[in-house]
């Protein structure tokens, strides 16, 4: 649920912008459950580093503090397990 709301928000928050930004997901992680935690994986791709990171903060800027919590955002990650 928050994993959904939190890819909404950059998928919105890329519409007025005119960015093209892609956001696929959220699916649940290869490894679904961690320390007693469900994690769930978003990809999110655009046509620059920057636009992309720009999109991704205001779109987390637009969630509830609660559904911020959690949330790790990894730029570039080397895996997605």
């Amino acid at each position: 649920a928050r994993a959904g709301r939190a890819a909404a928000a950059v998928a919105a928050a890329a519409k007025p912008l005119g960015h093209a930004i892609e956001v696929l997901g959220p699916a649940p992680a290869p490894l679904a459950r961690l320390k007693r935690r469900y994690r769930w994986h978003a990809l999110v791709r655009g046509p620059s580093d920057e636009v992309t990171q720009a999109t991704v903060c205001a779109g987390l800027r637009r969630l509830a503090t609660a559904d911020r919590e959690g949330l790790v955002v990894d730029v570039d990650p080397i895996s997605l397990a």
